[in-house]
């Protein structure tokens, strides 16, 4: 699976959630800054800053990537690193 594909079933799963999310990059795939995480949002209800990185099964964030997810969650963000919907499924609820 493609990561569009995987960005796309994310965005519509945090959207259930009640999740505010959306994409980082602009249509060609360029980030605000290096390393901003594919996917950002804000949780419902308690304001938490959320920043997904997603990957294609056994690929790793840069270097770049894991330092600002560690600067996010540093700031009391949730930072996720995803290959799938499940993971984020999985990962958000052991979270909240």
């Amino acid at each position: 699976m493609k990561e569009r594909e995987i960005r796309r079933q994310i965005l519509d799963y945090l959207a259930l959630c009640g999740v505010t999310a959306w994409l980082s990059h602009d249509e060609r795939h360029r980030p605000a800054a290096p390393g901003v995480p594919d996917i950002l949002g804000v949780m419902r209800g308690t304001g938490r800053a959320v920043a997904i990185e997603v990957k294609r099964p056994g690929e790793r964030a840069t270097e770049a990537q894991a330092m600002f997810a560690a600067r996010i969650s540093e700031a009391g963000g949730l930072v996720l690193v995803a290959t799938c919907v499940e993971d984020v499924k999985a990962k958000l609820y052991a979270r909240r």
